[in-house]
């Protein structure tokens, strides 16, 4: 998570951005439009970047497969895969995100999200960095849009890495649809931990972010 350096008023942002359609990812991810990609974690290498990867789909199999083929992916592992989602460490020559990542100087909060064309990225960082990202995708002709921004405080408790993975995989299983799309119980077996404990991540990263929108204006810039 990136700091504020600049001495602006530090912000949550949230970017929606489409994938240049050189990218292998928009490749992959518009062919299964209807599949979820969530980069977990990624480091530059030598060749390109390694990265640990979740497929969220109705034929995850089909998906990894697409994956593992393209040209661009030169190392494929399979990690875990169950009837819906499969878990896999791979490395690609492409190294777009951490391009826009070192051009931006931020750092984003994962997981980051792509799905049919387009990736989500959570930013926090001040204000004027976030105007000047904008900028800088409409200087790149790149489609995007602003989600959402949630003004912080430096006393604000931050949701942690374990209860936004949490949130992330009740929000894209529908878990806070009404009515739900799906049980805790589908939710915490994603998660790999028991009822209580994704209640519990749940319920704390909830009160978290409600307590951050209200410390601060939220909306577009």
């Amino acid at each position: 998570m990136a700091a504020a350096t600049n001495g602006g008023q530090k912000v949550s942002a949230r970017l929606r951005i489409g994938l240049p359609p050189t990218a292998w990812i928009d490749t992959v991810s518009t062919a299964f439009p209807t599949a979820t990609f969530r980069l977990l974690a990624g480091v530059p290498t030598e060749c390109g970047a390694m990265h640990l990867g979740e497929v969220r789909a109705e034929r995850p199999a089909a998906v990894a497969d697409a994956l593992r083929d393209h040209p661009a992916v030169v190392e494929y592992e399979n990690l875990h895969a169950t009837t819906d989602r499969a878990l896999a460490r791979y490395e690609a020559e492409e190294t777009g995100l951490y391009e826009f990542v070192e051009h931006a100087g931020v750092v984003p909060d994962y997981p980051v999200v792509v799905r049919n064309g387009w990736f989500t990225v959570d930013i926090t960082d001040t204000r004027e960095r976030v105007r000047a990202i904008r900028d800088g995708l409409e200087a790149a002709e790149l489609p995007h849009e602003l989600v959402s921004i949630v003004a912080l405080h430096d006393d604000d408790r931050r949701v942690t890495p374990r209860q936004g993975e949490a949130l992330d995989v009740a929000l894209q299983a529908g878990y806070f649809e009404v009515p739900r799309e799906s049980t805790l119980a589908e939710v915490a077996e994603v998660l790999d931990v028991d009822t209580s404990t994704a209640s519990g991540l749940i319920r704390r990263g909830v009160g978290t972010l409600v307590e951050a929108a209200r410390a601060g204006p939220r909306g577009h810039d």
